[in-house]
């Protein structure tokens, strides 16, 4: 596999040799060692521009260009390391089959293992730590308070709500796995730290993976003790789409009825929009616990909550979902 810079490496290691797809072939017999340096010529490339991308990232003062040496980092690593590799396992040639040929050049093929490894090791530890995610701004002014937020966390590390702000923060603005490390870190020093768990919980259900962290985080956050309504509310509500995607019906709805009587402890003072959608979406999950369970009944009357409260709060896409389900009732 070749990028700009590998075709020029290869081209130096061979003046007599064709190529297929950057894999080489050359049309005349080579020292071991030369077949090596040929086959890996490719890969040494990618890795020659990723070093030089990284240095740009860690240079430059541009947003913009730290934005596009991130990306080349970690696609020049990811296909140069794992895609190329991988594919090459599922053929009877390639060049990876040649860099890892033990009985060709064993020395190099085993520093290479090392360097291989190493380099991957790093890089799944970056991708984990989120070191390739670029926060987002609207404005030049948000980016600015975001910088100062940044600082004063920075400056108050026992701070545990500055923390929370913070890392929320970040997870709304995109730098989701940065997110996570820094409320895995914290967890660990405030086991207890209700608050803490729901925004685990929260960072957790928006990645869509292992929803079961999630809910786990989610029952950690009731155990020790949100004082606010609307945070008993977002925890009961994950519960609640915990136990419905398992098929766990009573469980679901026990929780969508108690994150509905939280949101309703403040809903008359704070009549918004999204309060009036989130209790939209909850009698919505109610009905369809009771459509699973052929209660149609009371999933119309459900139904019939929840598209009152969508209407308030005119979300067009939501009253279509619920009117569907109406009608499905209706049938």
């Amino acid at each position: 596999m070749l990028s700009p810079c590998g075709f020029l490496a290869a081209v130096s290691s061979s003046s007599a040799s064709s190529s297929f797809w950057g894999y080489i072939l050359p049309d005349r017999q080579f020292a071991p060692v030369q077949e090596w340096i040929i086959s890996s010529a490719g890969t040494w490339g990618s890795l020659l521009c990723a070093a030089v991308w990284g240095l740009l990232w860690f240079q430059t003062q541009s947003s913009v260009l730290r934005y596009f040496a991130r990306r080349a980092v970690r696609l020049q690593i990811f296909f140069a390391l794992i895609y190329y590799p991988l594919f090459t396992l599922a053929l009877t040639f390639g060049d990876w089959r040649t860099i890892y040929d033990f009985s060709l050049a064993p020395t190099l093929a085993t520093i290479t293992a090392v360097v291989h490894a190493a380099i991957l090791a790093a890089h799944l530890w970056a991708e984990s730590h989120g070191l390739y995610e670029q926060t987002i701004f609207n404005s030049p002014s948000s980016a600015v308070a975001f910088a100062r937020l940044a600082e004063r966390a920075a400056e108050s590390p026992t701070d545990l709500r500055l923390q929370d702000e913070y890392i929320s923060e970040l997870w709304r603005r995109g730098a989701n796995h940065q997110a996570q490390a820094r409320i895995r870190v914290l967890l660990r020093q405030h086991p207890q730290w209700a608050d803490g768990h729901l925004t685990a919980a929260l960072i957790a259900s928006s990645l869509g993976r292992r929803r079961h962290t999630a809910a786990d985080h989610a029952q950690k956050a009731l155990q020790y003790g949100l004082s606010e309504a609307s945070h008993l509310a977002i925890a009961h509500r994950l519960l609640g789409s915990h136990f419905l995607n398992r098929e766990r019906y009573d469980e679901a709805r026990q929780h969508f009825e108690q994150a509905l009587t939280a949101l309703q402890t403040f809903l008359p003072a704070e009549r918004t929009a999204h309060n009036l959608s989130v209790a939209a979406d909850l009698h919505y999950s109610i009905g369809l616990t009771h459509l699973r369970q052929r209660q149609n009944a009371l999933a119309r009357a459900a139904f019939e909550q929840a598209l009152s409260a969508a209407q308030l709060a005119a979300v067009p896409q939501q009253i279509e979902a619920i009117r569907q389900h109406l009608a499905q009732v209706g049938e």
